[in-house]
């Protein structure tokens, strides 16, 4: 069981016992935390890839990459969240006096929990990291509580690590040389800003990001897209082939040559001009292009495209490429990009929220909702149908597969004659009948509640 530390303990201890704490705390935590960091390498940890490049390739200037990030971020961050207190073994109710759920119904004065949730979202897969503060009030009755939330661009924050211990020792946020730092508390490991990050292969303090992976792919489809524009640009013709014929051209009339045409017949504005040279000997010029199949672009483009959206889980047919047969419908597709992408993400964050808001406490938690989520209407009507049908369950087990609470006379099975409970049809066989009782009145008894009389031989026991 674990009992949470009051601050003003834990500060004394730390007074007090500090450094003998931390040393055994970094010894018990793990034997390899002393050699993560290298002797001499500072106490700063710079991410490697740079975030900047990523957001302009992907975000700001691939619409794949575009369309995928923003597709993820309006379908993650349409979900509500709720706090829950936890009330018996399995009964949860919401709350709404709780300053957690005061704090995603209003996170700051400038953003709202959705805008906030669609940041997280799009750095996680920009950068492979998000971080988020929270603002607690210094002084007062509500002294601790935490009264705003923000998220940070994660390029600007930096973690620092103890050089000695290889222990997690803060975060800095730097912007144009000016720097706010977050210490992380050495006992507890407490921190007011969160480090959301995805797994990373080969470095120990910062996540891997989607747009890292398909950093190939999209830098491709950014250089056809350049290429294919600028050919279009030239009539669907990469040049012109000049040919002096009897003599070499002095290096005067080769410059006043070449300026020329870039000046007069190249670009978009000079296309189907006339083309007049003069030349010692004869002065020639054949134009030469693709053939059709060559300037098929589209193919590759769609191609490039399908790779993008497989990096950052999302169905082609979502973004409307050609070509893709893996759904049989749009619906199918949004259903399996929820349950792919979308649903990795909301137990992420949800178990991240709670680790961090929740720490010590097994009374509160923050969960997602998905009850008026439009993608899962389909699944939804399904579950119910299924939930309905179902004839062996009682009503509370049917309840409890559409996410209902259980009532109080719930643990009773209906059946399909009127729809009422089994064992009061039985007992009122029982008590009705006698054992001399024809045979054919039971079954005609039965039929008027419903059953057909294959249904009443399974029921009275005479057939299997």
């Amino acid at each position: 069981m674990n009992i949470p530390i009051p601050r003003f303990l834990a500060n004394w201890i730390f007074n007090k016992y500090g450094e003998n704490l931390i040393r055994n705390q970094s010894q018990k935590a793990s034997k390899i935390d002393k050699i993560l960091i290298s002797p001499g390498s500072g106490s700063a940890r710079w991410s490697e890839h740079d975030y900047e490049n990523f957001a302009k390739e992907t975000y700001l200037k691939n619409i794949i990459a575009f369309r995928c990030i923003d597709i993820l971020g309006t379908a993650f961050s349409s979900v509500p969240w709720k706090v829950y207190e936890v009330k018996g073994s399995n009964n949860k109710t919401e709350t709404k006096e709780h300053p957690v759920a005061k704090l995603i119904k209003k996170p700051n004065p400038l953003d709202s929990f959705s805008f906030l949730m669609l940041k997280a979202i799009s750095f996680l897969v920009m950068s492979g990291n998000t971080y988020s503060e929270r603002v607690k009030l210094d002084t007062g009755p509500n002294k601790g509580v935490a009264k705003e939330l923000y998220i940070h661009r994660p390029d600007r924050v930096h973690i620092e690590v103890n050089t000695d211990t290889g222990q997690l020792e803060g975060y800095v946020y730097e912007v144009q040389g000016r720097k706010v730092q977050w210490k992380v508390d050495p006992i507890t490991m407490e921190c007011d800003l969160w480090h959301f990050k995805t797994f990373h292969p080969i470095n120990d303090w910062y996540g891997a990001a989607v747009t890292e992976s398909a950093a190939r792919e999209i830098d491709t489809s950014n250089e056809a897209t350049e290429w294919n524009k600028k050919l279009l640009e030239n009539e669907g013709r990469p040049g012109m082939v000049v040919t002096i014929t009897g003599s070499n051209l002095s290096d005067e009339k080769f410059e006043k040559l070449e300026k020329m045409l870039l000046e007069k017949h190249s670009g978009v504005e000079n296309v189907g001009r006339n083309l007049i040279l003069e030349g010692e000997k004869g002065t020639k010029a054949e134009p030469y292009g693709w053939t059709p199949k060559d300037m098929d672009f589209i193919e590759g483009n769609n191609m490039l495209a399908r790779r993008i959206a497989l990096g950052f889980k999302v169905p082609p047919m979502l973004m409307g490429i050609p070509g893709d047969a893996t759904f049989s419908n749009y619906e199918e597709a949004r259903l399996a990009f929820w349950e792919e992408a979308i649903f990795f993400y909301l137990n992420f964050f949800r178990d991240e929220l709670n680790a961090w808001f929740f720490p010590f406490s097994d009374k509160y938690f923050i969960d997602y909702v998905l009850d008026d989520i439009p993608a899962l209407a389909g699944k939804r009507h399904r579950m119910w149908e299924r939930a309905n049908k179902a004839q062996f369950i009682t009503i509370n087990e049917k309840r409890a597969m559409v996410s209902l609470p259980p009532v109080p006379d719930g643990g009773v099975i209906l059946v399909p004659s009127n729809l009422i409970p089994l064992d009061m049809l039985l007992k009122e066989y029982e008590d009705g009948g006698s054992e001399d009782e024809d045979e054919g009145k039971v079954k005609d008894k039965l039929k008027k509640k419903g059953l057909t009389e294959e249904e009443s031989l399974k029921l009275l026991g005479l057939k299997e």
